[in-house]
């Protein structure tokens, strides 16, 4: 229902909101670098860089496949051996159990490998099966795939990626270790601060570790999503600002954001006013009101509909509990009460939707 998914995208844009600030950390997930020229900062996890040995068994990908994967990519169609293949032909963890392998690494013409966002991609979906089984396992299962399908001197290069990535996730976990205040002492301000303090300090902490070129292309559109949601943070912190000109500084941020991050905060953001104005509409006192709100906008015939049916349904939800309520408060007694209320519920409401939806309207009661 076009509804409820407006209603989503507003819990998630909240969610992620949260998430920056308790836990210091905001990380979205892209799919490309190659439109990306960012600036600023955070994601860490654990993983010692330790040697690893090889074994494993390897299928390369189909030249057509291959050659998409390099076009998509962003680079020119290559030879079949200028790329990762897609999938395993042996998984060694049960997490990756008939899963295509995320993200690839593939060579220029120079023999180099291309340092790109697929490049990290590729090395987090190995080291993901370190919960179940080693970190050099995971490690010579990755190695072994690159040198099957791009050889040893690639396989070589991954290494060297490999060792100064670690090294940057390593440290970046001592970090986020570090004691903060009590939640209880913790005020908005205090967690933005702190927050812009730790994204600095891992940025230090990948310049120190790894090269310019490796930073960029692992981190360059998380570090410029970061510097966005800091500085709506700040525009929302701020008392002497009105909405007006809270929603204009943010929309200009936002413009500044790489096109492959902006084009989905734009989304979020339209899909957050949609839904505010389907909320308000929802309030109106009849169902003509709400037609007449729903033509102030630009919805769909489809998309009218859907509201209008969610609107019915509410209303005639509305009425059934309260026909429901004004029944159970005639129950005098406590004796076999809530025996006598579950009766009623199964009378009023049909589905279990409905009836968690009136136990929890109980509650707010």
């Amino acid at each position: 229902m076009f509804y409820l998914k407006l209603k989503k995208h507003v819990l998630v844009v909240v969610v992620l909101c949260a998430a920056a600030l308790l836990a210091l950390l905001l990380t979205p997930q892209v799919e490309n670098a190659h439109d990306a020229q960012p600036e600023a900062a955070p994601s860490p996890a654990s993983f010692p860089a330790q040697a690893a040995s090889r074994e494993a068994v390897i299928e390369a990908s189909d030249s057509s496949a291959i050659v998409a994967a390099n076009t998509a990519a962003g680079g020119e169609a290559a030879s079949p051996l200028r790329v990762t293949p897609q999938r395993l032909t042996e998984y060694f963890s049960p997490t990756l159990e008939g899963t295509d392998i995320d993200g690839h690494i593939r060579l220029g013409n120079d023999g180099r490998i291309v340092l790109e966002l697929q490049v990290k991609d590729f090395i987090d979906y190995f080291l993901s099966a370190s919960d179940e089984v080693t970190p050099e396992v995971a490690i010579a299962e990755m190695l072994k795939v690159v040198e099957a399908s791009l050889g040893e001197d690639a396989s070589a290069q991954v290494m060297q990626i490999l060792d100064s990535y670690l090294s940057y996730k390593e440290q970046a976990m001592a970090l986020m270790a570090q004691p903060m205040l009590p939640r209880a002492q913790q005020t908005p301000e205090y967690q933005l601060q702190a927050m812009e303090s730790t994204l600095l300090e891992l940025r230090s902490l990948r310049r120190a570790t790894m090269s310019p070129q490796a930073v960029e292309a692992f981190f360059g559109l998380e570090e410029a999503y970061e510097d966005y949601s800091l500085a709506s943070m700040k525009v929302q912190l701020d008392e002497s600002l009105a909405p007006q000109q809270k929603a204009q500084m943010i929309s200009y941020y936002r413009s500044q954001l790489p096109d492959v991050i902006r084009h989905t905060e734009e989304r979020i953001a339209e899909d957050s006013q949609r839904s505010e104005a389907i909320f308000k509409a929802m309030q109106a006192s009849d169902e003509a009101e709400l037609r007449a709100q729903l033509d102030r906008h630009d919805y769909s015939a489809e998309q009218k509909q859907e509201i209008i049916d969610f609107y019915r349904a509410q209303q005639d939800f509305d009425k059934r509990y309260a026909a429901y309520a004004a029944q159970l408060a005639t129950i005098d007694t406590q004796k076999n009460r809530e025996e006598i209320k579950e009766r009623l519920l199964r009378q009023y409401f049909q589905s279990e939707e409905e009836i968690t939806q009136a136990r929890v309207r109980d509650l707010s009661g």
